[in-house]
């Protein structure tokens, strides 16, 4: 009798278990279904707010949902892109490790929308570091120069550029100062922009651009030498130019005056050139006077040097092409295996779209 009021017992908490596990499914299955019932009426909600409503009672329900959470941030995003709300779904999704390269991207596009350029910048690294992935140190490392150190080396540098001082440029962008002004976590090219003005820094030279009001102030340094012009630029080199130039391996001294017409070499060239000897200081070089220089004259027609009437017997290098003259015609300034004489020839480089 025992042993049958034992059986029975027995298969009773069998029976009572199974069914407390079939309405545990069940409440399981509720909720799966719930929530699939509520995104699909927030993705066809026509109002933001009843669908961000929506996106968040769905939320409730699965917390761990990716799907919910990106399709909630796209909402929010559209709505306001640079709000906190925004920000703080990007922050659920990191702890829930599921950023991607591009994450990080829109999330330093939005501090940077919210003047929070330093924080922009650090997205960046941190996606760098953590993802390994080249494209941050390749393509999106653009700075802001307001979220790096030496934001006002930046200012001064664009100053000195506007005020034509093409020899202060060159000494502050050779400077100590200047090196530790873009100086951050991660090693490296920079490419920095403020305003109008880009700069490429490097170990070995930086390169910097300020275009304003149709023109073109653009500077090269390195410890090799220093190229510092302006010109007018629209979209491409044309009008008037103005360019000087120095090389620590020749110690010569270039200034040359001329124009452009659609990025070629049109009309009169005029240039001054100090002929010198080695050295291993180019900035005072760069600033040295050329009252002592060497005039020559060139003429060009569609980026094609037009010689003048040679004296008889002159003979002109193999190899090489002409461009200016003296005045008598017998001493010149040539490049080697040059035909076509455009704005590179004379140490411009086109302002950079980034």
């Amino acid at each position: 009798m025992k042993f049958r009021a034992r059986f029975f017992l027995i298969l009773g908490l069998i029976v009572l278990t199974a069914a407390a596990l079939s309405g545990c499914r069940g409440i399981a299955a509720s909720a799966e279904e719930a929530f699939a019932d509520l995104l699909a009426q927030a993705r066809v909600e026509t109002d933001p707010q009843s669908a961000k409503a929506l996106y968040e009672q769905a939320l409730a329900l699965d917390p761990s949902s990716e799907t919910a959470l990106r399709e909630l941030l796209a909402l929010v995003s559209a709505a306001d892109p640079n709000g906190a709300e925004a920000e703080t779904l990007y922050a659920t999704l990191e702890r829930m490790d599921r950023f991607t390269a591009e994450d990080y991207e829109a999330l330093s596009a939005l501090y940077q929308a919210q003047g929070r350029y330093a924080d922009a910048m650090a997205a960046l690294e941190r996606a760098s570091v953590l993802t390994g992935d080249a494209r941050f140190a390749e393509r999106l490392f653009v700075y802001d120069a307001r979220a790096l150190p030496g934001t006002e080396q930046f200012r001064a540098l664009a100053d000195h550029l506007r005020a034509r001082d093409g020899a202060s440029a060159a000494a502050l962008a050779l400077s100590g100062d200047f090196s530790a002004a873009y100086a951050t976590r991660i090693p490296g090219d920079k490419r920095v922009c403020l305003d109008t003005l880009r700069v490429f820094c490097s170990d070995s030279l930086v390169r910097a651009w300020l275009l304003e009001e149709g023109t073109l102030s653009y500077l090269c340094a390195s410890k090799e030498g220093i190229v510092f012009g302006t010109a007018g630029y629209d979209g491409g080199f044309d009008g008037a130019f103005s360019v000087r130039y120095c090389t620590a391996a020749s110690g010569d001294l270039c200034q040359e005056e001329g124009g452009f017409a659609s990025g070629l070499c049109e009309g009169e060239l005029r240039s001054s050139v100090l002929w010198g000897e080695p050295t291993e200081d180019v900035a005072p070089l760069f600033s040295s006077d050329l009252t002592d220089a060497v005039s020559y004259t060139g003429h060009f027609a569609a980026g094609v040097p037009v010689p003048p009437d040679l004296p008889r017997g002159a003979k002109l290098p193999e190899g090489e092409t002409p461009y200016a003259f003296d005045e008598g015609g017998k001493t010149f300034l040539s490049l080697p295996g040059t035909e076509l004489f455009s704005f590179s020839e004379f140490g411009f480089a086109l302002y950079p779209e980034w």
